[in-house]
C-alpha cells in the first residue's frame, strides 16, 4: 500500500460521446497515467496507474418520451481496467451501474438495479476526490465512508423527487435476497440537497444490514487485506454525513464530514476486534480553475 504520495502526473482522460442514434447513447472514458510513490514498500516506485481522475468505462443509456411527461429509461456501465483489460467492480460486466425506470417532470424518477448510494453520491461529490483533478488520489482514508464510491448497491430501488424551491430528495432501498426476510442484508439510503446560486448543501444517510455479504465488494470487508491487516466483521454499517460548497466565479470552497460506525463486529473474523468502531473524517478544500480543460469530473 503506498504510504506518502509525492506526486502524479500524465494522467490522460478522455471522454466523448461516441455514438448516439433515436435515444440510446454509448459512450465512454480512458483515464489512464504514470504514477510515482515515495515509500510503496520500503521503496521508491513508477507505475501504471487507470482511472485516477475518472473510473474507466463503457456504457449504455437511454431515454425514451412515453407522453404526458413521462419516460422510460435505462442505464448499462461497465468499469474496466485500461492496463491489463480485467473487468472492474468484482469481475461484473455491468459492475457500474445497471438499471432500468421511469421519469415523470411532475413526479420525479424510479429506478431498479445495481445503484450507488448517497454517501458515495452525493457526500463524495463535494469532497476532494469528487471535487478535484485528482480523483482517487484525495478519497477519505481506508474508504471507509464510501467517499470513493467502492461499492454500489445490488437489487436497488431508488427514488429521485422533482426538485421544489432548491430541494431534492433521494431514498433508496437494496432487497437483501434472503427468502422471506428482506431486512437481511438488505441497505437503505437517503438525501437531502438544496442548491441556489453559487451555494450547495447536502446531508446523507446509509445503513446496511451484514455489509460483508450485502456489498462483497466494499474495500473495508471481512476478507480483504491492507497491508496484511483483515478488514472488519460487522453486523451492521451505518454513514451519516454532511456537505456544503460555494463557488466564487473561478474560485470554489467545499466542505464535508462523514460519521461512519461498523457495528456488531464478530471477534473471532477479520481484524478479529469485537464490538463496534467510529470513524469521524472532515476536509475542507479549496479549487481554482485555471482553464476548463482541468475542470474534475466526479468518478462515479
Amino acid at each position: 500500500m503506498k504510504k506518502l504520495l509525492a506526486c502524479s502526473f500524465g494522467i490522460l482522460s478522455i471522454c466523448q460521446v461516441a455514438h448516439a442514434q433515436s435515444s440510446v447513447t454509448i459512450y465512454g472514458i480512458i483515464d489512464d497515467g504514470l504514477t510515482w510513490s515515495s515509500n510503496q514498500g520500503g521503496h521508491s516506485a513508477w507505475q501504471m496507474q487507470g482511472s485516477i481522475s475518472q473510473g474507466n468505462r463503457w456504457g449504455m443509456k437511454g431515454v425514451e418520451d412515453l407522453g404526458g411527461g413521462t419516460s422510460a429509461l435505462f442505464r448499462l456501465e461497465n468499469g474496466f481496467n485500461v492496463n491489463n483489460g480485467a473487468l472492474s467492480q468484482g469481475g461484473r460486466e455491468f459492475g457500474r451501474l445497471a438499471y432500468v425506470g421511469l421519469s415523470n417532470d411532475r413526479y420525479g424518477t424510479l429506478t431498479l438495479g445495481r445503484q450507488g448510494e448517497a454517501i458515495g453520491d452525493y457526500i463524495g461529490a463535494l469532497s476532494a476526490n469528487g471535487t478535484l483533478p485528482g480523483g482517487i488520489l484525495f478519497p477519505h482514508p481506508g474508504d471507509l465512508d464510501n467517499n470513493g464510491i467502492d461499492f454500489r448497491l445490488q437489487n436497488a430501488v431508488k427514488y429521485v423527487s422533482p426538485t421544489f424551491a432548491g430541494l431534492t430528495g433521494v431514498g433508496i432501498y437494496s432487497f437483501g435476497g434472503a427468502p422471506g426476510n428482506f431486512a437481511s442484508n438488505s441497505a437503505k439510503s437517503f438525501a437531502l440537497q438544496y442548491a441556489t446560486g453559487n451555494l450547495q448543501l447536502v446531508g446523507a444517510y446509509t445503513s446496511i444490514d451484514h455489509p460483508a455479504t450485502a456489498v462483497p465488494d466494499g474495500v473495508w470487508t471481512a476478507g480483504n487485506t491492507v497491508d496484511g491487516n483483515y478488514g472488519l466483521a460487522a453486523g451492521s454499517y451505518k454513514v451519516f454525513g454532511v456537505a456544503a460548497s460555494y463557488a466564487m466565479g473561478p474560485a470554489r470552497i467545499t466542505a464535508d464530514w462523514t460519521h461512519t460506525q461498523f457495528g456488531n463486529l464478530d471477534p473471532s473474523l477479520g481484524a478479529k476486534i469485537g464490538g463496534h468502531v467510529t470513524f469521524n473524517i472532515a476536509e475542507i478544500v479549496g479549487s481554482y480553475m485555471i482553464t476548463p480543460c482541468v475542470a474534475a469530473r466526479r468518478r462515479v
